[in-house]
């Protein structure tokens, strides 16, 4: 069978769940709510076809206990639902993890737990995986937008962590692009040796910023930048200057590195790439990065505070 897994999850933050042994010795991912244990078996979590067939019966019986359902009956067609699916050991855990959330309902902790099932156990079982080819479109924000301070505090440290700045540079901070640590910590987490991570990634990275001076050496992983897509003068695109990275895992990445610029005006977004490239202009050429300064600037002297506005 063919199952399009889509999952909703932060992908570089992941969650605290523990991998501990049923009773009967069965592998399993468990995540405390409350007191109680959610536990998913391990390989239910990562069997897509499986896991699929899990979270369409935890759903089913959610929904026909709180249409009035009792419990008995909903554990019994729960129990018919996976038959044949799971085995009995892995079901013994699943019908648990059930109870457990019907318990919550009752105590009128009712939350998404359905959601959270599939989202919370996905990225651990997903990062034990690992992929020959990784494609996306990371999310582009400067680190002093994001107002949850305890995910600022995250991202500190993960920067710190994947050497894409010294704790010397704390006041580059504000201004980091998290779409860098997706790239290192998505690579690193998911990424088979030698295989490809595509990424679109906010064209800035490409210049002379001193916040992305580190995240250019591509050293953790240790990656070789294979090729970029140069897309600044291509419009309608993007509200911010865009780029495409493509790198393999492994290896060290030296300069020059083969880079196609495309520049041209669509008749709109979104067109298929068959009919937008008879509207692009594309040039090959090498990227270098630009060499940073490392003389002071002539208006050193004249300045007392940068753009930086604080009370």
């Amino acid at each position: 069978s063919i199952t399009i897994p889509v999952y909703v999850a932060d992908s570089i933050k992941l969650p605290q769940v523990k991998i501990t042994l049923h009773g009967g010795g069965t592998p399993v991912y468990e995540y405390e709510v409350n007191g109680y244990h959610l536990q998913i078996p391990v390989n239910v979590a990562k069997d897509r076809t499986k896991f699929g067939a899990v979270l369409v019966a935890f759903k089913d019986s959610v929904d026909i206990y709180r249409n009035g359902k009792k419990k008995d009956a909903v554990l019994k067609q729960f129990e018919r639902t996976l038959q044949g699916i799971v085995t009995q050991a892995e079901f013994a855990i699943l019908k648990n993890t059930l109870n457990n959330i019907l318990i919550l309902i009752d105590a009128k902790n009712d939350s998404i737990w359905i959601y959270m099932l599939s989202n919370i156990y996905i990225p651990v079982a997903l990062s034990e995986s690992k992929f020959d080819i990784i494609v996306g479109n990371p999310p582009w924000i400067v680190m002093r937008y994001i107002e949850n301070r305890d995910y600022q505090d995250f991202i500190k440290r993960e920067f710190l962590t994947y050497e894409l700045l010294s704790s010397d540079h704390i006041k580059l901070f504000p201004g980091i692009e998290i779409a860098t640590l997706f790239f290192c910590k998505v690579s690193d987490l998911y990424l088979k040796d030698e295989g490809i991570i595509g990424f679109v990634m906010p064209r800035s990275i490409l210049t002379g910023a001193l916040q992305h001076v580190e995240f250019k050496k591509f050293k953790k992983p240790p990656m070789i930048l294979h090729e970029i897509l140069d897309l600044e003068e291509v419009s309608p695109l993007f509200n911010v200057p865009a780029c495409v990275l493509i790198a393999i895992k492994g290896g060290k990445t030296t300069f020059p590195v083969p880079a196609r610029r495309l520049s041209g005006r669509l008749p709109g977004k979104n067109l298929r790439l068959r009919e937008a490239i008879s509207y692009l202009k594309i040039e090959d050429y090498e990227y270098q990065p630009p060499q940073i300064p490392q003389k002071r600037s002539f208006y050193h002297d004249y300045i007392k505070e940068g753009a930086t506005i604080v009370p």
